[in-house]
Protein backbone atom coordinates (compact mmCIF):
# COMPACT_ATOMS: atom_id res chain seq x y z
CA UNK A 1 0.00 0.00 0.00
CA UNK A 2 1.22 3.84 -0.93
CA UNK A 3 0.28 6.63 1.44
CA UNK A 4 -2.77 8.36 0.31
CA UNK A 5 -0.88 11.61 -0.81
CA UNK A 6 2.37 9.88 -2.64
CA UNK A 7 2.10 9.48 -6.59
CA UNK A 8 2.79 6.14 -8.03
CA UNK A 9 6.06 5.72 -9.78
CA UNK A 10 3.91 6.20 -13.17
CA UNK A 11 2.15 8.89 -12.04
CA UNK A 12 5.16 10.57 -10.83
CA UNK A 13 6.56 9.57 -14.68
CA UNK A 14 3.54 11.21 -16.69
CA UNK A 15 3.66 14.11 -14.13
CA UNK A 16 7.43 14.82 -15.06
CA UNK A 17 6.99 14.57 -18.82
CA UNK A 18 3.90 17.03 -19.21
CA UNK A 19 5.05 19.39 -16.64
CA UNK A 20 8.51 20.04 -18.27
CA UNK A 21 6.73 20.64 -21.36
CA UNK A 22 4.42 23.24 -19.46
CA UNK A 23 7.74 25.09 -17.82
CA UNK A 24 9.22 25.43 -21.28
CA UNK A 25 5.98 26.27 -23.52
CA UNK A 26 5.99 29.71 -20.43
CA UNK A 27 9.14 30.56 -21.56
CA UNK A 28 8.60 30.40 -25.19
CA UNK A 29 5.01 32.39 -25.13
CA UNK A 30 6.67 34.84 -23.25
CA UNK A 31 9.84 35.75 -25.05
CA UNK A 32 7.59 38.35 -27.82
CA UNK A 33 6.63 40.32 -25.00
CA UNK A 34 9.56 41.18 -23.16
CA UNK A 35 11.55 41.32 -26.88
CA UNK A 36 9.28 43.06 -28.29
CA UNK A 37 11.50 46.38 -28.91
CA UNK A 38 14.27 44.60 -30.74
CA UNK A 39 11.78 42.32 -32.77
CA UNK A 40 10.33 45.40 -33.90
CA UNK A 41 13.74 46.87 -35.00
CA UNK A 42 14.69 43.87 -36.62
CA UNK A 43 11.82 42.81 -38.67
CA UNK A 44 10.95 46.42 -39.59
CA UNK A 45 7.62 46.20 -37.52
CA UNK A 46 5.21 49.25 -37.16
CA UNK A 47 3.56 50.33 -34.20
CA UNK A 48 0.31 50.02 -35.65
CA UNK A 49 1.01 46.36 -36.45
CA UNK A 50 1.45 45.03 -32.81
CA UNK A 51 -2.20 44.74 -31.65
CA UNK A 52 -3.23 42.71 -35.03
CA UNK A 53 0.20 40.76 -34.37
CA UNK A 54 -1.46 39.74 -30.94
CA UNK A 55 -4.59 39.04 -31.85
CA UNK A 56 -3.55 36.46 -34.56
CA UNK A 57 -1.13 34.75 -31.69
CA UNK A 58 -4.69 34.33 -30.07
CA UNK A 59 -6.12 33.18 -32.78
CA UNK A 60 -4.42 30.39 -32.90
CA UNK A 61 -6.03 29.15 -29.59
CA UNK A 62 -9.23 28.02 -31.99
CA UNK A 63 -7.27 26.33 -34.21
CA UNK A 64 -5.69 24.25 -31.21
CA UNK A 65 -8.90 23.94 -29.92
CA UNK A 66 -9.78 21.48 -33.35
CA UNK A 67 -6.08 19.99 -33.30
CA UNK A 68 -6.72 18.90 -29.55
CA UNK A 69 -10.05 17.11 -30.52
CA UNK A 70 -7.69 14.56 -32.20
CA UNK A 71 -6.76 12.96 -29.39
CA UNK A 72 -9.77 10.88 -28.99
CA UNK A 73 -8.60 9.34 -32.27
CA UNK A 74 -5.42 8.90 -32.85
CA UNK A 75 -4.45 9.12 -28.81
CA UNK A 76 -3.11 11.37 -25.96
CA UNK A 77 0.37 10.20 -26.55
CA UNK A 78 0.88 10.11 -30.14
CA UNK A 79 -0.73 13.76 -30.54
CA UNK A 80 1.13 14.94 -27.29
CA UNK A 81 4.65 13.76 -29.41
CA UNK A 82 3.24 15.71 -32.17
CA UNK A 83 2.69 18.87 -30.75
CA UNK A 84 5.42 19.01 -28.75
CA UNK A 85 7.51 18.61 -32.02
CA UNK A 86 5.87 20.73 -33.76
CA UNK A 87 6.30 23.55 -30.90
CA UNK A 88 10.07 23.02 -31.05
CA UNK A 89 10.16 23.26 -34.76
CA UNK A 90 8.75 25.99 -35.07
CA UNK A 91 10.04 27.73 -32.04
CA UNK A 92 13.60 27.63 -34.29
CA UNK A 93 12.04 28.45 -37.25
CA UNK A 94 10.91 31.94 -35.86
CA UNK A 95 14.88 32.81 -34.46
CA UNK A 96 15.48 31.99 -38.32
CA UNK A 97 12.54 34.63 -39.66
CA UNK A 98 13.55 37.35 -41.79
CA UNK A 99 10.62 38.96 -42.54
CA UNK A 100 7.03 40.38 -40.44
CA UNK A 101 4.81 37.72 -42.24
CA UNK A 102 7.17 34.45 -41.59
CA UNK A 103 7.53 35.63 -38.24
CA UNK A 104 4.11 35.93 -37.59
CA UNK A 105 3.36 32.22 -39.44
CA UNK A 106 5.93 30.55 -37.27
CA UNK A 107 4.44 32.05 -34.52
CA UNK A 108 1.14 31.50 -35.09
CA UNK A 109 1.87 27.57 -35.72
CA UNK A 110 4.30 28.13 -32.30
CA UNK A 111 1.07 28.75 -30.80
CA UNK A 112 -1.32 26.48 -32.60
CA UNK A 113 0.64 23.05 -31.01
CA UNK A 114 1.61 25.00 -27.85
CA UNK A 115 -2.31 25.70 -26.40
CA UNK A 116 -3.35 22.15 -28.19
CA UNK A 117 0.01 20.87 -25.83
CA UNK A 118 -1.44 22.85 -22.39
CA UNK A 119 -4.97 21.11 -23.02
CA UNK A 120 -3.68 17.77 -23.56
CA UNK A 121 -1.33 18.01 -20.89
CA UNK A 122 -4.49 18.73 -18.77
CA UNK A 123 -6.31 15.90 -19.82
CA UNK A 124 -3.64 13.87 -19.05
CA UNK A 125 -3.20 14.84 -15.61
CA UNK A 126 -7.05 14.45 -15.09
CA UNK A 127 -6.93 10.96 -16.71
CA UNK A 128 -4.13 9.45 -15.32
CA UNK A 129 -3.36 11.26 -11.63
CA UNK A 130 -6.13 9.90 -8.69
CA UNK A 131 -8.59 12.23 -7.63
CA UNK A 132 -6.78 13.48 -4.64
CA UNK A 133 -3.86 14.76 -6.47
CA UNK A 134 -5.48 16.53 -9.53
CA UNK A 135 -5.73 19.68 -8.04
CA UNK A 136 -2.25 19.93 -6.38
CA UNK A 137 -1.30 18.46 -10.36
CA UNK A 138 -3.03 20.83 -12.19
CA UNK A 139 -1.89 23.52 -10.12
CA UNK A 140 1.35 22.78 -10.09
CA UNK A 141 1.39 22.66 -13.49
CA UNK A 142 0.04 25.94 -13.76
CA UNK A 143 3.29 27.06 -11.70
CA UNK A 144 5.33 25.61 -14.23
CA UNK A 145 4.11 27.19 -16.68
CA UNK A 146 4.62 30.55 -15.50
CA UNK A 147 8.27 29.72 -13.35
CA UNK A 148 8.51 29.11 -17.51
CA UNK A 149 7.84 33.03 -17.97
CA UNK A 150 10.27 34.06 -15.00
CA UNK A 151 12.96 32.30 -16.77
CA UNK A 152 11.92 33.91 -20.22
CA UNK A 153 12.33 37.48 -17.74
CA UNK A 154 15.97 36.42 -16.21
CA UNK A 155 17.07 35.24 -19.79
CA UNK A 156 16.29 38.50 -21.50
CA UNK A 157 18.31 40.02 -18.85
CA UNK A 158 21.34 38.86 -20.77
CA UNK A 159 19.71 39.19 -24.22
CA UNK A 160 22.44 41.99 -25.46
CA UNK A 161 25.11 39.47 -24.59
CA UNK A 162 23.49 36.48 -26.80
CA UNK A 163 24.97 35.55 -29.64
CA UNK A 164 21.43 36.48 -32.24
CA UNK A 165 20.41 38.62 -29.53
CA UNK A 166 16.23 38.08 -28.87
CA UNK A 167 16.90 34.80 -31.45
CA UNK A 168 18.97 32.90 -29.16
CA UNK A 169 16.31 32.96 -26.64
CA UNK A 170 14.03 31.24 -29.30
CA UNK A 171 16.81 28.52 -30.33
CA UNK A 172 16.80 28.01 -26.25
CA UNK A 173 13.17 27.59 -26.38
CA UNK A 174 12.74 25.43 -29.47
CA UNK A 175 16.00 23.10 -28.26
CA UNK A 176 14.99 22.77 -24.62
CA UNK A 177 11.27 21.68 -26.48
CA UNK A 178 13.25 19.34 -28.69
CA UNK A 179 14.94 17.75 -25.32
CA UNK A 180 11.38 17.30 -23.48
CA UNK A 181 10.45 15.64 -27.10
CA UNK A 182 13.13 12.94 -26.80
CA UNK A 183 12.44 12.27 -23.21
CA UNK A 184 8.56 11.79 -23.98
CA UNK A 185 9.34 9.11 -26.10
CA UNK A 186 8.65 7.35 -22.53
CA UNK A 187 5.46 8.94 -21.85
CA UNK A 188 2.55 5.55 -21.66
CA UNK A 189 -0.78 6.10 -23.65
CA UNK A 190 -3.69 7.14 -21.07
CA UNK A 191 -5.21 4.26 -19.62
CA UNK A 192 -8.70 5.50 -20.12
CA UNK A 193 -7.91 6.11 -24.13
CA UNK A 194 -6.32 2.54 -24.44
CA UNK A 195 -9.80 1.25 -22.61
Amino acid sequence: HRHIGAMTRREERIFLLVGLAALFAGFDQNVYGFALPQIQQALHIPENQIGPTVTLFRFATFIAMLLALTADIVGRRRLLLFTIFGQALFTLLTAFSQTYVEFVWFQVLTRVFGYAEEMLCIVVIVEEVTANLRGWSAGTLSALNYTGAGLASLFFGFVDFLPGHWRALYVIGGCSMLFVAFLRRRLPETKRFEV
